[in-house]
């Protein structure tokens, strides 16, 4: 079965250029975890890389407006 615990989440979403913190990379495992058996399959980590990569949308667009008030 392939599956990552909490650790392997933080190293895989780091090897994708992702830097976050271990609190936050918990909340994540948590929130995904389904099954809640430790351990995260393929479709829940990429349920997290989806998260993630909203919020990288959410902030760029917060930056460019506050990049154009100025």
């Amino acid at each position: 079965r392939n599956a990552i615990n909490v650790n392997g989440l933080r190293v895989a979403l780091q090897q994708l250029g992702i830097q976050l913190s271990v609190e936050i990379c918990n909340q994540l495992f948590l929130k995904h975890d389904a099954d809640r058996s430790g351990s995260i399959q393929l479709n829940e980590f990429r349920s997290i890389q989806q998260e993630v990569n909203q919020w990288v949308v959410g902030i760029s667009a917060c930056f460019l407006l506050l990049v154009c008030l100025q």
